[in-house]
């Protein structure tokens, strides 16, 4: 009968401890979106202060960093992720003929544009690192093509 008992309150316990973590995380939902907000800002600010060349290709630098940790085998800190993103940005615009900088081909660097598909940069664990390698090329040909093979 005690072990009945004992069951039925560890039952009971357990479906209140798991009704209380949902509750908080609905609750705390918010406020982790503006941390991931501006983690993310944080992060494509130091990428383009690295790489000033990419400024006004916001679009296009998403969608590679976005591709680069969807095919992630491998874990990448900070700069081989935004040097990975870079070398893939730069194949992209050699393939396509363009320079890095639209200011040099009489684009405007001064206002950043946001990508309208709203992919971002993905932030950053606490530890600095990501994943990341690119292992498949759905469409064939250089690396970091696929983003016009979705």
């Amino acid at each position: 009968m005690f072990q009945a008992i004992a069951r039925q309150a560890v039952t009971i316990a357990g479906a209140q401890l798991a009704r209380w973590k949902s509750e908080f995380n609905e609750q705390f939902k918010p406020y982790a979106e503006i941390l991931r907000t501006q983690q993310y800002k944080q992060l494509a600010d130091e990428f383009y202060r690295t790489y000033p060349e990419f400024q006004g290709r916001e679009a296009l630098v998403d969608q590679v960093a976005k591709n680069l940790t969807q095919n992630a085998s491998q874990t990448l800190t900070k700069e081989q992720a935004f040097e990975a993103v870079a070398a893939n940005v730069r194949e992209i615009l050699k393939q396509l003929g363009l320079e890095s900088n639209p200011a040099s081909a009489g684009g405007d660097t001064g206002k950043r544009q946001q990508a309208t598909t709203g992919s971002r940069m993905p932030p950053l664990s606490s530890g600095g690192q990501i994943g990341g390698s690119q292992t498949s090329n759905k469409g064939g040909g250089p690396p970091g093509l696929e983003v016009f093979f979705d």
